[in-house]
């Protein structure tokens, strides 16, 4: 006997109950709205879900407590070309639990990856590659949310270098909708535990010297590092925490509300996940070229 030819039990159905099942004008209204933003946003069950994993406090680290001095809740975002090591220091450096690490894919899809300490919020986030315009532009709004930048550079990848300094020119130092001029940038040269690992020096010369103007007058400095030993990376970040706790007083100075992006109190998770929903929906609405 085929498949076809099987006889399928036979159900019968009692019409009373489907119809006594029909949703209500209120159900539908909800469903209608649930539908609604599926079709317009990322991840609609995000929003409301994630912030309760945010939410739980979680314990600081060695490099973490080294924001406890800078005012306000400063974003630090770790951008660089992808198999740099960033999620490698997130996991190892910045949460001391990889449950408090959160995996955050927009409508674009790309991954974000974050942590929330008690002082403040931590990026990774991947650039580069031949992708639309539409990454390039999110590209853009990390470097310009972040308060404090990480260029994460894989010292051994030497076919690659090029691509990085472009990415980190284009997208972060030249655009005006990229960093703003007084964002502290900090570049590891990572991965210094493999043979071929151009030192310190050698990518200050190559992503610092010869792109000075570039760079303008920012605060940076080049640390070299090993993700998977830890060296290094605690001077780096004590430099990155030192920097932006004086630019922060520096602009409080001058702005007693500008202490960071939401002032001197941590934001909610609520918050966090609006400022990533508000960059996202910048990158989807934006207006193209000559529109």
């Amino acid at each position: 006997m085929t498949l076809e030819e099987k006889e399928m039990p036979s159900t019968e159905i009692d019409e009373g109950s489907i119809i006594s099942k029909q949703p209500s004008a209120e159900t539908e209204s909800t469903a209608n709205k649930i539908a609604s933003e599926t079709r317009n946003s990322w991840f609609p069950s995000f929003r409301a879900i994630l912030p309760t994993f945010l939410s739980k406090e979680q314990p600081g680290t060695a490099i973490t407590r080294l924001f406890d001095d800078v005012p306000g809740y400063p974003r630090v975002a770790l951008i660089g070309l992808d198999w740099g090591g960033k999620s490698l220091l997130l996991e190892k450096f910045l949460s001391s639990r990889s449950k408090d690490i959160h995996r955050i894919m927009p409508t674009i899809g790309t991954i974000i990856e974050m942590v929330r300490s008690e002082t403040a919020s931590f990026y990774t986030y991947d650039i580069g590659g031949c992708r639309p315009n539409s990454y390039r532009l999110f590209d853009r709004a990390m470097f310009r949310e972040a308060e404090a930048v990480v260029f994460v550079v894989d010292a051994n990848d030497r076919d690659r270098a090029l691509e990085a300094r472009e990415e980190l020119m284009m997208e972060g130092l030249l655009d005006p909708e990229g960093m703003r001029k007084e964002t502290p940038l900090l570049i590891l040269a990572n991965k210094q535990d493999l043979p071929n690992a151009r030192n310190a020096e050698q990518i200050k010369t190559f992503f610092v010297d010869s792109i000075s103007t570039s760079i303008g007058d920012r605060p940076c400095n080049v640390f070299a590092t090993t993700a998977t030993t830890g060296e290094g990376i605690e001077d780096a970040f004590r430099w990155l925490a030192s920097t932006l706790a004086e630019t922060t007083n520096n602009e409080k100075t001058s702005n007693p509300a500008g202490q960071g992006r939401y002032g001197t109190k941590r934001p909610t998770p609520e918050e966090e996940i609006q400022t990533i929903w508000e960059t996202c929906t910048y990158v989807k609405n934006k207006p193209k070229a000559g529109t």
